[in-house]
């Protein structure tokens, strides 16, 4: 009997740390009243660079897309689907943090949400409700984060498919050498699959054929503009800086190690004589002023 107690012992503490260290999911509630639910069921991550001919990035669009189900038995039974989507856009920069680009102007920037819901239901809003829409310009680093109920009566906790489609229209670029790269009507789609580990190679739809190349995570858009000559000046002073600085530091090191030596006693020499002559130096007097 000790031993059958001991066994049954050791098996209630073995799940009493199972239980301490599982996790459990986010409740919202009233006490006596069946809390919510709410988990994360898929996400992803994309970007989207537009580029010069030889891969210089002038404009990043880099989002995030999160597939949450929200749950509550009863009073009143809850069972929703939300994509949220977090969107930002940053304009290229030199190696000396300069942008590249002088203007960005466009007609409208919107994203349009597409999903396929628990039921097997197919849902395109391209042309119809936008996300969000912006009009006009974006600035660097703008942030746009927005919630969206796909589905108010899931049949399930998963969906087969999730995202939606970024339209640009008359969008148009200036450099900072003042080349204007017109891209014209652009749609992007950006689609995950709830089997896939992964997003889908983005989709690019454009008036004027644009070349670009994609893959689950990336999606380059590139130009026939070439690179900016500021560009190759900020780079060439970025290593001529970099350079000098690292040989300087050698030298200053290998002198401390004493593996060479350096003038500096001698240049300290220098400085401090600059700077007696110049308190020595006897201010220059007016002779008008003394008679």
């Amino acid at each position: 009997m000790a031993k059958r107690s001991n066994a049954i012992t050791l098996l209630v503490a073995v799940y009493l740390l199972v239980a301490m260290f599982m996790p459990v999911p986010a409740q919202v509630g009233t006490p006596g009243v069946p809390g919510r639910i709410v988990s994360e069921v898929d996400a992803f991550t994309y970007r989207t660079s537009f580029q010069t001919s030889d891969g210089t990035e002038i404009f990043l669009i880099r989002s995030a897309y999160t597939l949450r189900h929200l749950y509550q038995h009863h009073h009143p039974t809850i069972n929703h689907h939300y994509m949220r989507i977090s969107v930002g856009f940053y304009y290229g920069k030199t190696l000396l943090g300069r942008s590249i680009i002088d203007s960005i102007e466009f007609g409208e920037l919107a994203f349009y949400a597409k999903w396929i819901d628990s039921a097997g239901y197919s849902f395109d809003l391209k042309g119809q409700e936008d996300m969000f829409s912006l009009s006009g310009s974006v600035e660097d680093g703008k942030l746009v984060a927005v919630t969206r109920l796909l589905d108010d009566d899931a049949r399930s906790r998963y969906m087969p498919l999730f995202g939606g489609t970024y339209v640009l229209t008359d969008f148009e670029i200036t450099l900072i050498d003042e080349t204007v790269i017109d891209y014209g009507d652009v749609e992007i789609e950006v689609l995950k699959s709830a089997n896939e580990f992964t997003a889908r190679d983005a989709q690019l739809v454009s008036e004027k054929n644009l070349t670009y190349e994609s893959d689950e995570k990336y999606l380059e858009i590139s130009s026939s503009v070439q690179t900016p000559l500021v560009v190759i000046v900020d780079a060439f002073l970025a290593v001529t800086v970099l350079g000098g600085v690292s040989v300087t530091a050698i030298l200053v090191l290998l002198h401390v190690r004493g593996r060479i030596e350096l003038p500096i006693d001698r240049l300290k020499g220098i400085i401090g004589k600059q700077k007696d002559g110049n308190e020595e130096r006897p201010s220059s007097i007016n002779p008008k002023q003394n008679s």
